[in-house]
């Protein structure tokens, strides 16, 4: 191939990972379409190492775990979040996510919410065999989602996730004669949560929780005229959180997630494999064995400082394997409440050099109908 487009556009939009719409291109990473999806959106969760499959319970749990709404206090609630996308590099990528829920019924184990995730990539330069700028290009990637959330009992529920997805990356630009066009595919997320009754832990009391979600399950789609398709972002992600009042006014959560894409690796010969294959192959087709297999695996995990649900300071660590995209960061965040009002912000610092994602700052408004 002579144009080298790909490599700029997708190292800015491409969250550790990268698509290929070339088979030429060749990666240690797992290419997939639409990674956008695998974004952190809200600046809770990510403040706290990107964990949030047994923290979240309000309306940013359609992205971290939707079944942990059938444990929210509130009736419902609306919020949105923006991050200045990859500010360390350009200033004019945008990531917009918007959410919002309500309960059900008197007996308020029905939730039903959505929610809009929106990346919009201003100008970016294309570039021709000779690393010469020859043009320019706009991308937009677009998610839709409908969630439901049904409380089975008092310390267990499910969810459900219906979405589509749209993206239109480097549309209607034909390097070499390969068209490149947008791409829709539909997909479904399904999470169940558990929250334990409070318990003594001496003279405190304590809650522990943990989480399960399968997420971005569909068919796989392409950008391009070529026969290969690239598999959804299918992921599998675990995590638990122990929370811990220390007297009246004050609470730790403790909280950790471990995540598995559930994508054939980039090494397979995956062009005849189907999706629901592919997510089983997975887990057993790394060349590297067991210890491959283990590489793919990312944890991240924080710490939540609340006070009187007014105030709240958050820190969190991530890591990924150096071979699988090498994310490393340490993130920083606080809120605060005031009435049904709450505000959130985040920071991430990565300990890696030349990472694009390294001072990445979120943050969220919110609003919860008591």
């Amino acid at each position: 191939m002579k144009v080298f487009l790909i490599a700029f556009f997708f190292s800015l939009s491409y969250h550790g990972y990268s698509q290929s719409i070339s088979q030429h291109l060749q990666s240690n990473t797992i290419k997939v379409s639409f990674p956008f999806l695998l974004f952190s959106p809200d600046a809770r969760s990510s403040s706290l190492g990107d964990a949030g499959v047994a923290v979240s319970s309000g309306q940013n749990s359609f992205h971290w775990n939707t079944a942990n709404i059938g444990f929210s206090e509130e009736l419902g609630g609306i919020s949105v979040s923006y991050s200045p996308w990859l500010y360390s590099l350009v200033t004019d990528i945008h990531l917009i996510y918007v959410s919002s829920f309500t309960k059900l019924g008197s007996d308020d184990r029905h939730s039903l919410g959505g929610s809009i995730r929106y990346l919009s990539d201003a100008n970016q330069p294309l570039f021709n065999g000779s690393s010469l700028v020859s043009g320019d290009f706009v991308s937009n990637d677009l998610e839709l989602l409908g969630g439901y959330s049904f409380k089975i009992s008092e310390h267990s529920s499910v969810g459900l996730n219906g979405k589509f997805i749209y993206s239109d990356a480097l549309q209607n630009v034909s390097p070499d004669s390969l068209i490149v066009k947008a791409a829709m595919v539909g997909a479904v997320d399904l999470s169940y949560a558990y929250m334990s009754r409070k318990f003594s832990v001496g003279k405190m009391k304590g809650c522990w929780s943990w989480g399960a979600a399968i997420s971005n399950i569909g068919n796989k789609s392409f950008y391009s005229t070529i026969e290969n398709k690239d598999y959804l972002p299918a992921n599998l992600r675990i995590g638990s959180a122990f929370g811990l009042d220390v007297g009246a006014d004050h609470k730790i959560i403790v909280s950790m997630d471990l995540n598995k894409l559930m994508v054939p690796s980039s090494s397979a010969n995956v062009n005849n494999i189907s999706a629901i294959q592919g997510v089983f192959r997975s887990f057993n087709d790394s060349q590297d064995g067991l210890m491959g297999e283990i590489k793919e695996l990312t944890i991240g995990g924080g710490v939540e400082y609340v006070y009187r649900d007014l105030l709240s300071l958050r820190s969190g660590y991530f890591y990924e394997h150096p071979s699988k995209g090498n994310r490393r960061f340490v993130s920083l965040g606080a809120g605060i409440k005031f009435k049904s009002f709450g505000l959130d912000a985040s920071y991430l610092a990565s300990l890696t050099q030349n990472n694009p994602l390294s001072n990445t700052m979120r943050f969220t408004l919110s609003y919860m109908f008591n």
